[in-house]
């Protein structure tokens, strides 16, 4: 189980529902302005946050970033190697070894990590330096599903033209200074122990006091499943901090809408200290326990 399912669980949906704010409160006041170059939009999504994480790197010498998904995509593929779904069927070759598979996903997790390497250190990075970033991170993005889904797309080691063309639009109207705060930027952080009580809990970004997650979509609309998906976060967030004073405290939620180049957020400071928010995280905390100490989860 990953913090998306166990959200999704209708009575843990339910309750976090009940904390929504009105939808007005939730509309994004900004119009689009990176349409969709392709119909690849979960995979452009998923590498323009390896993208901007890269660049928010280079940008922030305070930044600190946490291994990739992709990174464990090579440990998945040796450890699940009979569960692996490959896709598409039509590019499977009778009596393909995973292990060489493992060996070209290796390939790309390394370049790209040269290649970022090299990229943080450049004041004044060349457009053709951004664009082959571009392409690994959609690389990278192709491995991820290894590890969220159990699937491998054969394809890991190309990068369509136009995808990463999409991917550069959406960097070029990124708002940096209301992403990076001068103190804290802590790019893809777990939650430490607390992860661990929904099987695996990772954002986006925590930037100050902000926890923000990133959406590459259309419509701006701060969907109840979004927000849902933000308490989840701070609700393990809150659980951690009072484990590791190390941990940020999380004042604000956010969503960066990157299509439009907009940041939405909301203060939490007032609504954590209500009976309603208080009753629905005990709750949230208890439940996550109980279905984590069970053999096989749901």
């Amino acid at each position: 189980m990953s913090l998306t399912s166990f959200v999704g669980r209708p009575d843990v949906a339910a309750r976090l529902k009940s904390l929504l704010p009105p939808a007005d409160c939730r509309k994004v006041r900004a119009a689009l302005k990176a349409e969709p170059r392709t119909k690849h939009y979960k995979l452009v999504g998923v590498a323009f946050d390896y993208l901007l994480r890269f660049e928010l790197q280079r940008r922030a010498p305070q930044a600190q970033a946490s291994t990739w998904v992709a990174e464990s995509a090579l440990k998945f593929l040796e450890q699940y190697s009979s569960r692996i779904r490959i896709t598409p069927p039509e590019m499977t070759v009778p009596g393909e070894d995973v292990y060489d598979l493992g060996l070209g996903a290796y390939r790309v997790v390394e370049d790209a990590k040269s290649a970022v390497a090299a990229y943080v250190r450049k004041k004044r990075p060349r457009s053709s330096e951004r664009a082959e970033l571009a392409r690994h991170a959609l690389r990278l993005a192709r491995l991820d599903a290894v590890v969220r889904a159990l699937v491998l797309d054969l394809r890991f080691e190309q990068a369509d033209a136009e995808d990463a063309e999409d991917l550069l639009a959406m960097l070029s109207i990124v708002p940096f200074d209301s992403l990076i705060d001068d103190r804290m930027l802590l790019l893809n952080p777990t939650f430490g122990e607390s992860s661990q009580l929904v099987g695996g809990a990772d954002a986006d970004l925590i930037t100050g006091h902000t926890l923000l997650d990133i959406k590459t979509v259309k419509a701006g609309l701060v969907t109840p499943g979004y927000f849902c998906q933000l308490l989840g976060y701070l609700i393990l967030a809150r659980n951690e901090r009072r484990a590791n004073r190390t941990f940020p405290a999380v004042n604000s939620l956010g969503i960066y809408f990157s299509r439009h180049g907009h940041v939405w957020t909301f203060d939490v400071k007032s609504m954590v200290r209500t009976k309603a928010f208080r009753k629905v995280e005990d709750w949230f905390i208890k439940e996550a326990r109980r279905l984590s100490g069970k053999a096989g989860w749901p």
